[in-house]
């Protein structure tokens, strides 16, 4: 019997017929697997993240004034930390995630195509999502150069 050995990721997995089909040539009895509620629940979650985080960079343009507002350390920290975060979110996800499989990304994605994309696109919104809030804050007015339009009297 042919059967493609990646299995899946919670859908579409192969396991239960190979361990089958395994245990009944060498004449073994074969149990039940256990629930795979967990790999289902990941692999959803892979797939929404990237529709979130561009959900979320509607919000950070929307609240942008709030963003901006942000001061001193923790202003700093708010507006960075993202950065790092998602930087290394996205090389445990493109990079960890593939060596624990035991192949590289590309020759994961030979097997499941569908965990590769997800992946990637992971990764990728993740990445961007923190560099948008960036430009957000760097790219608006800032408090010092609002107070001065302020406090400078309009001559007409």
């Amino acid at each position: 019997m042919l059967v493609n050995a990646g299995s899946g990721m919670g859908f579409g997995e192969t396991t239960q017929l190979r361990t089958g089909i395994t245990a009944r040539a060498l004449d073994l009895e074969h149990g039940e697997e256990g629930s795979r509620l967990l790999q289902e629940s990941l692999f959803v979650s892979l797939v929404l993240l990237p529709a979130v985080y561009l959900l979320s960079m509607g919000v950070a343009w929307r609240r942008r004034a709030e963003l901006r507002a942000k001061a001193g350390a923790f202003g700093l920290f708010g507006w960075w930390f993202p950065l790092v975060s998602t930087l290394a979110a996205a090389w445990v996800v493109v990079a960890l995630v593939p060596v624990l499989y035991g192949v590289p990304l590309r020759t994961l994605g030979s097997f499941q195509p569908d965990l590769e994309v997800a992946l990637i696109a992971t990764a990728g919104t993740g990445v961007s999502l923190a560099v948008f809030r960036l430009g957000v804050v760097y790219s608006g007015p800032s408090d010092t150069a609002q107070s001065e339009t302020a406090d400078t009297p309009q001559t007409s």
